[in-house]
């Protein structure tokens, strides 16, 4: 099985290095940078679950960390979104409809 893995991860490796030598790809800086920071902070994220987890006076299974987590993590997303992305989807400056936005996100939470 890992070896599947080597072969499916250089396989996904050479397509990228494929594209990006055929100049379908184009380097953004401001992405990687985000992209980073996104990596970041999810590993602060899961950093502090872990300590909360493993906290001498609480006791939480994963189930009930993430029960009480969600919401705190929807609402401050959510305000990020009511600031930067509504705005422009209002405007039809992103280029897709927010029906296609809507079902998509119905899939996705319904898988």
């Amino acid at each position: 099985m890992a070896h599947l893995c080597d072969c499916l991860c250089l396989l996904a490796d050479i397509g990228t290095a494929s594209c990006i030598r055929l100049g379908e790809v184009r380097f953004v800086a401001v992405g990687v940078i985000l992209q980073m920071c996104s990596i970041v902070c999810e590993a602060v994220r899961l950093a502090l679950v872990q300590i909360l987890l493993q906290g001498t006076g609480v006791k939480l299974n994963p189930i009930t960390t993430m029960c009480h987590i969600s919401p705190a993590c929807f609402a401050f997303l959510a305000v990020a979104c009511l600031w930067w992305e509504v705005p422009k989807l209002m405007q039809g400056s992103i280029g897709i409809s927010a029906w296609v936005l809507l079902a998509s996100a119905v899939t996705a939470f319904c898988e």
